[in-house]
C-alpha cells in the first residue's frame, strides 16, 4: 500500500510540476514595436454590385502600424493600389487606389513566432480607367470616394526584424459609381513581409 502510495505520488509530481512551471513561465510574445509591412494584394469585385461581372485586381500595399499602450491596440495606415486591365465583353480597364487609417488588436498568444492580429480601416478611394472615365455613357466618373477595410491575418517570425505576412484577408466596401449602387462588395487576400522597426 505504501509502495502505491509513493508511486502516485512521483506520478502527480512528474505531471503537475512541468504544468504549474509553463504556467509560471510561458513563452511570451516579441514585444510589439512599430512595423512597415509590404504586401501583394488581390482583389476580387464585381461591376455592378449584385451581379457577377466579377473581375480580379492585382496589385501591391503598404501598411505601417504603430503600437499604442492601450489593450494590444496599434494605429494602422495603409496605402494599396490594384489594376484590372480586362474587365467584361468591352475590355475595360480599372485602377483602383485606396487609403486608410483605423486600428489593429495583436492578442497574446504566448508565441514569439505566430502573431495574430484583427483589424478594422476606413478612408477613401480613387478610381480610374475606363470602366470609370465615361467610354461608355452608362459608367459614371468615380473620382474620390468613401472606402474601408475589416479584417485580419497571421505573420510568421522569421528573423528578429523580419516576419512574414502567411495572408491577410479583409472585406473591402467601395463606393466607387458604378451607376447602379455605388457600392461594391470586394474581397482583399494579401501576403508578404514586415519589417520591425527598431526602438530606443
Amino acid at each position: 500500500m505504501r509502495n502505491h502510495i509513493g508511486f502516485f505520488t512521483v506520478l502527480a509530481s512528474s505531471v503537475l510540476l512541468p504544468a504549474q512551471a509553463q504556467q509560471m513561465d510561458p513563452k511570451p510574445s516579441p514585444p510589439r514595436v512599430p512595423e512597415l509591412a509590404l504586401s501583394y494584394d488581390l482583389i476580387g469585385s464585381n461591376v455592378p454590385a449584385g451581379q457577377c461581372g466579377c473581375f480580379v485586381l492585382n496589385g501591391g500595399s503598404v501598411t505601417a502600424a504603430i503600437p499604442i499602450p492601450l489593450d494590444r491596440l496599434s494605429i494602422v495606415g495603409q496605402i494599396s493600389a490594384t489594376h484590372a486591365g480586362d474587365i467584361g465583353t468591352p475590355h475595360d480597364s480599372l485602377t483602383l487606389l485606396t487609403y486608410a487609417l483605423g486600428l489593429r488588436y495583436t492578442p497574446s498568444i504566448h508565441s514569439r513566432r505566430i502573431s495574430l492580429f484583427a483589424q478594422g480601416l476606413i478612408g477613401g478611394d480613387h478610381a480610374s480607367g475606363s470602366l470609370v472615365e465615361g467610354t461608355n455613357p452608362g459608367k459614371g466618373n468615380a473620382g474620390i470616394s468613401l472606402a474601408g477595410s475589416v479584417g485580419g491575418g497571421m505573420d510568421l517570425r522569421w528573423k528578429r526584424a523580419v516576419s512574414i505576412r502567411a495572408f491577410e484577408i479583409d472585406y473591402q466596401p467601395t463606393t466607387v459609381d458604378n451607376h447602379t449602387t455605388a457600392l461594391e462588395n470586394n474581397y482583399r487576400i494579401s501576403a508578404g513581409l514586415v519589417v520591425h522597426l527598431p526602438t530606443r
